[in-house]
Parts: C-alpha cells; sequence; structure tokens
C-alpha cells in the first residue's frame, strides 16, 4: 500500500509543480520555452528514486527563473499547495492510471526488475489494475490528504539535501546558490490572485431550445454500436461497453487546418494550440479544462488537416455535464488577446528547441519535395 500512495503523491507533485511554476513565470512576464517535473522510481533507474524540475528560458531571464522555481517549491515545501488544485490535479492522475489499467503482459526481464526494485527500495508488486482498484476505493476527507500531501513534499523536498541544481549560464555558482537558498526561505502564495471557477460560471450561459430528432438509426459498420442521424444533420455513433462507470467521447468536426483560408506555410502547426488562447465564457481555457478536472471529465483538442477533434472522457453519471461542456467550448469561446501575446512572446525560444529533431528534418526534406505545399503541420517561427 505504502509504495502505491506514494507513487500517486508524487505523480500529483509533478503536475502542480509544472502548473504552479508556469503560472509565476507568466505572472512575471517571464517567457519559458518548457516547463517538466518527472519523477524516476528505482524501477527506472539503478540506484536512488530522483525527482527533477527542469525550465527553459531566455539567457536574460535566467536569474529571476531561478527564483521563481525556487520561491514554487519552497513554498510545495512549506505546505502551501491549495486543497482545490490537490483534488483537481487527483482526478488527472486517476485518469493516468485508469486509462493504463489495462496492463500489458510483462517480459521475464521486467518481471525481475521489479522484484529488485521490490526488494531493495520497497518497489510496488502490484498490477495497475490493483493499484487503481485500491486508489479508486479510498475515502479521504480533502483535508486529510493534503496534509498527507503536504508531508510527503515536505521530506521529499529540502534546499541543502540529496539536491542537485544543474544550468546552463556564464553566472557565477556562489551568486546562483544565494538566489536559490535566499528565494527557498522566501515561499511565493500559491493562491494569490488565482480564482476559483464553478459550473455556476458557465452554466447559466448554456442554452440550447432547438427541437432536435432522430431521423434514421442504423448499425455503424466498425463499431457495431448505433448511429443516429438527427434532424440538425448530426450524427452521433452510441455503444454500451464495460468501461468501468465512464462515458468515452470524440466530438469530430469536419475541417480542419486545411480549410483556413489564406493559410500560409508553416502556420497550419500553430492552429491545434489556439484553443488554450482562448475564454470560455470569461473563464480562462486552462480554468476551464481544471474546472471540468475537479468535476471528473477531461478534455483534448486536437486539429488535423481535415478535422478537428474534441475528445476526453466523463462520469458516467454526468453526461449533462460533459454536453454542456462541449456546448460552452463550442458556441462560448473568444480570444484571449493577453494568453496569445504571451504564447508568442516564447515561440523562437520553443523553436530553438525543435531545431535538430526529427520533426525539422522531415518538414525540411518535404519542403525540397513539395516547395509549394502550403499545408505542413510543422511550425514555422517565420
Amino acid at each position: 500500500i505504502q509504495p502505491v500512495i506514494y507513487e500517486m503523491y508524487l505523480a500529483e507533485l509533478r503536475i502542480l509543480s509544472e502548473e504552479y511554476i508556469a503560472e509565476a513565470l507568466k505572472k512575471k512576464g517571464i517567457p519559458y520555452a518548457d516547463i517538466s517535473a518527472s519523477h524516476a522510481t528505482s524501477l527506472q533507474t539503478s540506484g536512488d528514486e530522483t525527482f527533477s524540475v527542469s525550465v527553459h528560458v531566455a539567457h536574460k531571464d535566467f536569474p529571476e527563473a531561478v527564483r521563481t522555481v525556487s520561491e514554487v517549491m519552497g513554498a510545495i515545501d512549506a505546505g502551501r499547495t491549495d486543497m482545490n488544485d490537490l483534488s483537481r490535479v487527483r482526478h488527472i492522475c486517476m485518469d493516468h492510471v485508469r486509462n493504463n489499467s489495462n496492463e500489458p503482459t510483462f517480459s521475464n526481464a521486467e518481471y525481475v526488475d521489479r522484484c529488485i526494485a521490490a526488494f531493495l527500495y520497497n518497489g510496488s508488486l502490484a498490477t495497475v489494475n490493483t493499484k487503481f482498484n485500491f486508489l479508486a476505493g479510498r475515502q479521504l476527507a480533502d483535508t486529510t490528504d493534503l496534509r498527507l500531501f503536504n508531508n510527503i513534499s515536505s521530506a521529499l523536498l529540502d534546499p541543502g539535501k540529496n539536491l542537485t541544481v544543474s544550468y546552463t549560464s556564464d553566472m557565477a555558482e556562489a551568486d546562483v546558490r544565494n538566489i536559490f537558498e535566499s528565494a527557498w526561505e522566501s515561499p511565493a502564495d500559491l493562491s494569490e490572485g488565482s480564482k476559483v471557477y464553478t459550473t455556476a460560471d458557465f452554466y447559466h450561459h448554456v442554452d440550447y431550445d432547438a427541437k432536435v430528432k432522430i431521423k434514421s438509426e442504423r448499425t455503424d459498420h466498425m463499431s457495431k454500436g448505433k448511429e443516429w442521424t438527427f434532424s440538425n444533420g448530426f450524427k452521433v455513433v452510441f455503444k454500451s461497453m464495460p468501461t468501468d462507470g465512464r462515458i468515452y467521447y470524440n466530438l469530430a468536426l469536419n475541417g480542419g487546418f486545411g480549410s483556413v483560408e489564406g493559410l500560409q506555410k508553416g502556420e497550419g502547426g500553430y492552429i491545434g494550440d489556439y484553443f488554450m488562447f482562448s475564454r470560455i465564457y470569461n473563464i480562462p481555457a486552462k480554468d476551464f479544462i481544471g474546472l471540468m478536472a475537479s468535476e471528473g471529465m477531461s478534455m483534448d483538442v486536437h486539429v488535423g488537416l481535415n478535422a478537428m477533434m474534441v475528445s476526453g472522457a466523463a462520469d458516467a453519471d454526468k453526461p449533462d455535464f460533459m454536453l454542456k461542456s462541449l456546448l460552452a467550448v463550442m458556441n462560448g469561446r473568444k480570444r484571449d488577446d493577453d494568453a496569445v501575446r504571451y504564447y508568442e512572446s516564447a515561440e523562437g525560444l520553443r523553436h530553438q528547441m525543435r531545431k535538430g529533431t526529427s520533426a525539422e528534418m522531415v518538414a525540411k526534406v518535404n519542403d525540397l519535395m513539395c516547395p509549394d505545399y502550403t499545408h505542413v503541420s510543422y511550425k514555422m517561427l517565420e
């Protein structure tokens, strides 16, 4: 039980670290190319486990970025994590465990590695399905859950023990150390200026008066489910499956970035990002996704060449919430100019990280072979 609970709290810590650092950098106006937190267990690496946080910023922003990361991790160490954030992230982590619960068969070598990790480091031998069933059955008050999370985070994080700070900068090590240590001892207020949104903030906007009826029904050849064609032209394929109390949905809309008029070469790859630069009935898209997560619903938006896909999952007892969320996304979305400007300020940094990748090589070969083709999905800075 102990390693299973520990793994869950470390997964939550990973997401919260990324979110809090991203929000703190944004408040300070510091563009970043990437923020990633990772937890490597003794099963994944020889020796002790590691928890790492990595941030990529411009050279001129390095000192303030060090300060920001230290302030945030110091705040988590000091037990300042917001209870609402922890509850929301718990849903996200449980979704991840649920999705991986149909565990594939392990090779003999992998079984041996798991046994070694269990013997030497108290690693878990439980299957993902067993872990999910145990975690789903835990009934803890939010206050108790937060206290346990804070205890584990505080025990793990320490500015002076078992800590390595690696960086690429010409700043003297002593100066970096001074910034890091002083900022850790002056932790940030993680909930400062943040607003907690509820379903009431968008529910009263969502209204659909039109009456629609099923015009025809037939069996879908691929899924063997029911295909309903409604009077407004929408088609729905439904199939009842043993999904453990979850509804899995996929809204497919014809017309991807290939249908955008006047699209220039290299712009198609950016179209899919624009969902996160919007406000949905005045709720920032990031917070809207977080609100859905707190209600047990996930959403992913992907824009391809020929179609736009909105997909995810929701609790089976909340189909009304799922449908109203989809209506809100479709009908209540407006551009967030501040989010767009911040995204653009960091694109040069992200472009540098893309250099030399296989995606860039493929894009260059395609450009040589088909120089007149504009609907490429690779993001071109120019």
